[in-house]
């Protein structure tokens, strides 16, 4: 096989050789196959003046071998890969203090490629806990902080390996590369680094750019899936001191300050970060922790004048309304629902900043999946903002417009009682009356929108009721369908082109 795998390799690096794809396929099912380990001692690298006995340079595996390396001994990446990633750092840096640019930049590329290896190293080996060893994991912390290059590469190998090991621990699958009681004590060992970890991982993140930010709340969330709750929750407290300190100076971003150039220098306001650091251990919390993010979630909620924390703060509670039902999360969000968040919502809707909207909608459709009788009042009071919703020009807050519908919609079908007093704020005698929750009934509160006196209005409903036709109309009688149908045909021949335009939306969908 050896001599197979060098002549392939040899046939790969010709410039003409046509069949590079089937030869890195070849190559790559050796890696596997064999292990990195064996594998680099057919077809060394050469690089970083290591010379073997065949001295041609094969920088080019480094990009295949990252892509097949599964299940290999962390400790070969420890003790092999990254001494050569030092070697090739140094002689970049001694290029660097020549003037050979060039040279420098060939050498750092090299070295972060051997890096991007971590993670295929870190996908569930079988010496965890002999190879992850505190040195290494200093190593790796340390650099995370002062080496910006290879912090994607660390944080990646990192989640993969957490990520990885956390499943295995808690599934029973028999065909795993390390057994369920191996990860339980890989799982143990990790452990112990997660708080310095952590630690480390805020501080990078607070000084990162927004942009740059999406694997550290990977890695930081990986963390906290194997630590204890009381771990959690102490470091919970702490955020959320630093948050109502952050909060108390907070002043919104200037025009200048939202711009793409600045935010891809410049990390968020410290308020910005506190909050996403809070919302990422929102599944974690006990009830009183989870009372204390309710809390800033509402102060959040009202800052009309801050799009951006105005957004965290509906997509906070978004965290805590999704959590299973058993949770203390969401057992307080549910207690809140009539005298807090059903109320908030309510009152808040004419101060939505833009830039809020499609989280709002989410918790609006998180909150409609579980609505009691008594709560029924809040579809018709957010059923306008939703129908709205459906006009948005960012697809996904359309799309969690049509959804929050759809949810509403599955609600009514499921009977109970509306109080439209509570619903409209209104004593009157005749809008007080209650009215059964029932599809039909959802309709016709969904038509009202078709009386209203701007063309927007009308075309969003008529788009909405063709959504929820089209998902709902197995569900509906007949002769209720044609009724439908034949009050939003007057609008096709409107002289307003988006209501027309909506209008022939509704004839496909009932065509269909």
């Amino acid at each position: 096989m050896d001599a197979i795998v060098k002549e392939v390799a040899n046939m790969r690096m010709e410039p003409e050789f046509q069949f590079k794809d089937e030869a890195d396929a070849v190559l790559g099912a050796a890696i596997r196959a064999v292990g990195p380990q064996v594998f680099l001692e057919v077809l060394p690298l050469n690089l970083a003046g290591v010379q073997h006995s065949d001295d041609v340079g094969r920088a080019w595996l480094l990009p295949l071998m990252k892509s097949h390396i599964r299940n290999a001994p962390l400790g070969y990446f420890v003790s092999t890969m990254l001494p050569l990633a030092d070697k090739l750092s140094s002689q970049s840096q001694q290029f660097v203090s020549q003037g050979r640019e060039i040279e420098a930049k060939v050498y750092t590329a090299l070295n972060q490629q051997v890096w991007a290896l971590l993670s295929g190293f870190c996908n569930v080996p079988a010496d965890i806990i002999e190879s992850f060893t505190p040195a290494f994991a200093e190593r790796l912390a340390n650099d995370m902080l002062e080496v910006p290059m290879t912090r994607a590469a660390i944080c990646n190998g990192l989640q993969t390996l957490l990520t990885a090991v956390h499943a295995l621990a808690h599934t029973e699958a028999a065909d795993g590369p390390i057994t369920q009681q191996q990860a339980l004590a890989a799982e143990q060992h990790l452990a112990r680094f997660a708080p310095d970890y952590l630690a480390q991982l805020f501080n990078v993140f607070a000084l990162s750019p927004g942009a740059a930010r999406g694997y550290l709340m990977g890695t930081i969330t990986a963390f906290l899936a194997v630590i204890t709750a009381d771990e959690v929750n102490a470091t919970f407290v702490k955020v959320c001191t630093m948050l109502d300190q952050a909060l108390k100076t907070h002043k919104p971003p200037t025009a200048a300050e939202l711009t793409e150039r600045y935010l891809e220098a410049h990390p968020p306001p410290t308020a910005h970060t506190m909050t996403d650091l809070a919302i990422v251990m929102a599944p974690y919390l006990d009830a009183e922790r989870a009372q204390m993010l309710v809390r800033a979630a509402f102060v959040l909620a009202g800052q009309s004048e801050d799009a951006m924390l105005q957004k965290k703060g509906y997509k906070a509670l978004s965290r805590l309304a999704e959590q299973p039902a058993e949770s203390p999360a969401r057992q307080l969000i549910e207690s809140a629902m009539s005298e807090q968040l059903i109320p908030m919502l309510v009152d808040s809707a004419e101060s939505v900043a833009v830039g809020s909207r499609r989280d709002r909608l989410v918790l609006m459709a998180l909150l409609s999946r579980n609505l009691t009788d008594g709560q029924l009042h809040f579809i018709p009071a957010m059923l306008s903002e939703a129908i709205v919703g459906t006009k948005e020009p960012n697809e996904r807050a359309r799309n969690a417009a049509f959804e929050t519908l759809l949810v509403m919609g599955q609600r009514m079908s499921q009977g109970g009682t509306i109080n439209m007093a509570a619903a409209t704020g209104d004593a009157d005698a005749e809008m007080a009356a209650e009215q059964p929750a029932t599809l039909e009934e959802f309709f016709k509160m969904s038509a009202a929108g078709l009386a209203a006196q701007t063309p927007h209005m009308i075309s969003a409903t008529i788009a909405a009721i063709s959504r929820i036709l089209f998902e709902f109309h197995e569900q509906l009688e007949e002769q209720f369908i044609v009724e439908l149908m034949g009050t939003i045909l007057m609008f096709v021949v409107h002289n307003n082109r988006e209501v027309a335009k909506a209008s022939l939306g509704f004839v496909k969908v009932i065509a269909v």
